[in-house]
């Protein structure tokens, strides 16, 4: 079924690190519609990145390692997240660093 699985756009735009966790639902788009056009822009994602439940990452967004983008977050515009942040809310914002378990866990596997 669709709502268990990530949604990825623009694959070809889309570099990805290692060792990440993209949850159920998380949305990762280098390609979308926005008020009325076409935006395309390449998306990275660090090493050991979360993408928690049914978030969302804009195209042209660079999330350093070990960031973490809360359950339910959006991040609507392009953004430059330093390592080790949490992004929080709709529209997102960073909060704190990610909780030291967290990005522990996340270097672990």
């Amino acid at each position: 079924a669709w709502p268990s699985k990530v949604q990825l756009s623009g694959l070809g735009l889309l570099e990805i690190g290692e060792d990440c966790i993209f949850e159920r639902g998380a949305a990762l788009e280098a390609v979308a519609f926005v008020q009325g056009g076409l935006l395309v822009s390449p998306v990275k994602v660090g090493d050991r990145v979360k993408l928690g439940v049914y978030c969302y990452v804009a195209p042209g967004c660079v999330l350093g390692d070990d960031c973490e983008v809360a359950p339910m977050a959006s991040i609507l515009e392009p953004v430059a997240a330093p390592p080790g942040t949490r992004w929080e809310g709709a529209p997102a914002v960073a909060r704190a660093r990610a909780p030291e378990e967290v990005r522990r866990r996340l270097r672990q596997g």
